[in-house]
């Protein structure tokens, strides 16, 4: 047992028309948020789902969600963002029941959806909004993972891939570009949000070089390695901008893993050493400018309350640990963690939300269901697929909250990357 070779690609067969509609909506998107007109890009966003949800092409559907979604969040509200996502959800849902479905993964389901109702039933002020973005999330993550196939996957890779680049062009025309006090480019208000947008498709070109394969087996031309290179370059320097040294951390975790796991050769382990200097000396060049806080971790004197993970981590324990053994098994239900605390800092980790939202009984859940994901693709010997899930594991383990549809989404879509393709 063991992760050993695969196939020559990473993601299969990318649809050449859905590929020429998914790059055409990205750039009717580019110019409608050029424009902030964010309610004609919530309509085209919402009606474009539903269309391809209702004629079979879940697949577009929730590709053009990929692309738009980030941009829905900042022009309109986080309810219009939601909302298109049920057309996708709904089509989905009626398939699975259609057909004969895996019983435990139904039964899994329905249990982390009962986790979460008990949670907010018998929580401390939680919250209604996050409730239904909870079991949006969860539902998202059953639906692909239950419902998708392989060849269903490489268009929803592209919508990551252009999403990042809408976001970037954005950024160049002066839209959406903001310098907090402490330099760290931003997308609006959310630093972390930019640096998701662009490291997520960074890791799919990323591992394809370290495991020397093409994204997709009907693009494999020498030139699209270039494009894949000036790629990576630009999203790693968005990245580096950003200061997410969380996702900047699991990035480089990731690539040296994939360097041991596939067993690479010298050149390889050579030209990560020299990227990771690279890093290094970026890293100490911003901190000469002094946009880099290394002490932040450690910043206890600057708020009342800190500014360091650490200290967050331990003063939220140290809250539910006085709220009592109902809260410490349930949890306080879905909402900001800041509810039961003088600070209003959320969670900064999707891992610890789901103690601090659902309890003992939620995080063990959690961590069951990641370690089924981790187990389903080590045993089926995809190295790339199974090193990313691994690499965002550790890179939401500092950033986001329980109700994290990019994190699952992104799970399930590596495990259906992996569906009816033989070990080789």
């Amino acid at each position: 047992m063991g992760i050993g070779k695969q196939e020559k690609t990473v993601f299969g067969v990318l649809n050449k028309w859905e590929a020429l509609f998914i790059i055409a909506f990205s750039l009717i998107c580019f110019a409608l948020a050029s424009s902030a007109q964010g309610n004609i890009l919530a309509v085209l966003t919402l009606t474009v789902s539903l269309i391809f949800s209702l004629s079979k092409r879940r697949s577009l559907a929730l590709s053009s969600v990929v692309v738009a979604g980030p941009l829905m969040a900042q022009l309109s509200t986080g309810f219009l963002l939601i909302l298109s996502y049920v057309p996708f959800l709904a089509i989905s849902l009626i398939r699975i029941f259609a057909r004969k479905m895996d019983t435990k993964s139904f039964a899994l389901y329905v249990c982390c959806l009962l986790i979460v109702f008990v949670s907010y039933i018998f929580g401390y002020k939680p919250d209604g909004v996050m409730l239904q973005l909870q079991i949006i999330t969860m539902t998202v993550f059953y639906t692909i993972y239950a419902s998708f196939e392989r060849n269903q996957v490489p268009i929803v890779i592209l919508g990551y891939i252009c999403s990042a680049l809408i976001v970037f062009g954005l950024m160049s025309s002066g839209g959406f570009t903001s310098f907090t006090d402490n330099g760290r480019l931003s997308f609006g208000e959310h630093v972390k949000d930019l640096a998701f947008t662009c490291a997520i498709p960074m890791s799919f070109i990323l591992v394809s070089f370290i495991g020397k394969k093409f994204l997709f087996s009907n693009m494999t031309k020498n030139y699209f390695k270039i494009i894949d290179g000036v790629l990576l370059a630009l999203f790693l320097v968005i990245i580096l901008m950003t200061l997410a040294r969380g996702v900047i951390l699991a990035l480089a975790a990731g690539t040296a893993l994939l360097l041991i796991l596939s067993r690479q050769g010298t050149k390889s382990i050579i030209i990560f050493i020299v990227v990771a200097s690279f890093v290094v000396y970026a890293f100490s060049y911003l901190e000469s400018l002094d946009l880099f806080r290394t002490n932040r971790m450690m910043a206890y004197d600057e708020y009342v309350t800190g500014n360091g993970r650490m200290e967050i981590w331990t003063h939220h324990f140290k809250n539910m640990y006085e709220f009592g053994i109902q809260y410490i098994l349930l949890g306080i239900g879905p909402g900001n963690i800041s509810r039961i605390s003088n600070t209003d800092y959320y969670g900064h980790s999707t891992i610890l939300d789901y103690y601090f939202s659902y309890g003992i009984i939620g995080l063990v859940t959690f961590l069951l269901i990641e370690l089924q994901v981790l187990k389903k693709l080590f045993r089926r010997c995809f190295n790339i697929p199974f090193v990313i899930v691994f690499t965002f594991i550790l890179a939401y383990s500092t950033h986001g909250g329980a109700a994290n549809i990019s994190f699952f989404m992104l799970q399930a879509l590596m495990l259906a990357s992996v569906k009816n393709t033989r070990k080789t």
